[in-house]
């Protein structure tokens, strides 16, 4: 159940089985091939906490993913670990889904900030930029 009205609309969300559990994602399409940035929220937010940037950087040519964290929003909390690696595989896992395989711009805060660096270490070829939110 969600209490927030979805970034891009209904049909731009989906839906991915990763281990135990269920991630929710939401996914628009600027420019096909373009740089995409994938917004993580922080610890206990929703991804609707993008829901001003995420569309600007969509008008700005980006095609912009949209993501949960594992327990949060509508993904659910079946998963085992909770970690920021586990983040930042789950995040892997939807670009994979979604067939982005280069220029990737990671865009989180709290322990999405943490997984966007684990997963920059982990998928360099993939990851064009990082981008940390919050206070130095």
């Amino acid at each position: 159940m969600s209490y927030f009205p979805a970034v891009f609309g209904d049909s731009a969300k989906r839906s991915l089985k990763v281990g135990t559990g269920t991630l929710v994602y939401e996914t628009s399409t600027a420019t096909p091939g373009s740089t995409t940035a994938i917004c993580i929220p922080g610890m206990g937010d929703a991804r609707q906490e993008y829901r001003f940037l995420a569309p600007k950087l969509r008008e700005a040519g980006l095609n912009v993913i949209v993501t949960e964290l594992r327990g949060t929003g509508e993904s659910d909390a079946k998963f085992t670990s909770y970690t920021p690696e586990d983040c930042a595989r789950d995040v892997i896992a939807i670009l994979d889904n979604e067939k982005v395989t280069s220029n990737v711009v990671f865009i989180g805060n709290s322990i999405a900030g943490a997984s966007a660096l684990f997963a920059a270490t982990e998928d360099p070829k993939r990851i064009k930029a990082v981008v940390t939110l919050g206070d130095p």
